[in-house]
C-alpha cells in the first residue's frame, strides 16, 4: 500500500528541517554568533541593495529560462513554486562553498 500524501510530506519536512539545522550548526561552529552580528551592522546598505537587486533578477531569468525547459519536455510547474525553489537553490550557492550550494 503506498504511503499517503500527508506522510510524505511529513518525511519530506522533517528531511528539510534536518538539513537546514545540520547545515547551520556546521556554519556556527566555524563562525561565532558574534561576528555574524557585527557583519550585519557594520554591511554597506547600498552595496545589499544592489546585491539583492541582482539576486532578484538573476533568479527571476533563471526561473524563466527553467520554466520554458519544462515546458519543452511537457511539464508546467507552477510559477511561484518554481520561483521558489530557484531562490533557495541561489541562497545555498551563495551561502556554501564551492558547489555544495548547488548540491542543496
Amino acid at each position: 500500500m503506498p504511503p499517503s500524501k500527508s506522510r510524505k510530506q511529513f518525511v519530506f519536512t522533517v528531511i528539510s528541517l534536518g538539513m537546514t539545522i545540520g547545515i547551520f550548526s556546521y556554519l556556527f561552529k566555524t563562525v561565532s554568533y558574534g561576528d555574524v552580528i557585527y557583519i550585519i551592522r557594520e554591511v554597506n546598505r547600498n552595496a545589499l541593495t544592489l546585491f539583492v537587486l541582482f539576486s532578484l533578477s538573476q533568479s527571476f531569468f533563471r526561473t524563466w529560462r527553467y520554466q520554458i525547459l519544462l515546458e519543452m519536455s511537457g511539464y508546467k510547474p507552477g510559477n511561484t513554486a518554481l520561483f521558489l525553489v530557484v531562490l533557495i537553490r541561489n541562497f545555498f550557492s551563495d551561502l556554501l562553498p564551492a558547489r555544495l550550494g548547488t548540491l542543496i
